[in-house]
């Protein structure tokens, strides 16, 4: 008891040092990512007492590149993700489906030493090939309301970032 209480009142008496955690960029640096994420739900319609599962992975790797410094440590950024792969979970009545869309996100952005983005412009126009005159969209039929469904979903959502 005496050597806790001693411990405390030590502890007590140093004062905590300053740390910073700032990001610090350098001209030129590239960093890349990769982030796997999970999404497991659980869903019901009203009056049914058993909840049915379901499961999405979003998984993408992402560059970012300083273009250039700014004052006070902010940082011109170019971030690119060229493909974003989603899987759609295995069900009773079908094996996992895994679609790779080119998503061609290619941004500009400000970033601040604690991370903060305070600019942010496109630097391609994501979907280019779909609006193109080559490509014509396909015509989506008129929606009609066709009644109230109530669902009640459980979810869970993991998520992972590496470097």
């Amino acid at each position: 008891m005496l050597i806790s209480t001693l411990a405390l009142a030590t502890s007590l008496q140093t004062s905590p040092q300053y740390v910073d955690i700032s990001r610090v960029f350098k001209a030129g640096e590239t960093s890349k990512y990769a982030v796997r994420s999970r999404l497991q739900m659980e869903t019901r319609q009203l009056g049914q007492t058993v909840f049915l599962p379901s499961s999405v992975r979003i998984d993408y790797d992402f560059t970012l590149n300083v273009k250039q410094m700014l004052d006070e440590g902010f940082a011109v950024h170019i971030y690119r993700r060229p493909t974003m792969t989603i899987t759609d979970g295995e069900t009773a009545s079908s094996p996992p489906r895994k679609n790779v869309e080119q998503t061609n996100i290619n941004y500009e952005m400000t970033l601040s030493p604690a991370n903060e983005m305070t600019n942010a412009k496109a630097l391609v126009a994501r979907w280019a090939a779909a609006s193109s005159p080559a490509a014509p969209r396909a015509q989506t039929p008129a929606r009609r309301r066709i009644g109230f469904i109530s669902l009640y979903l459980v979810v869970r959502l993991e998520t992972s970032l590496s470097l």
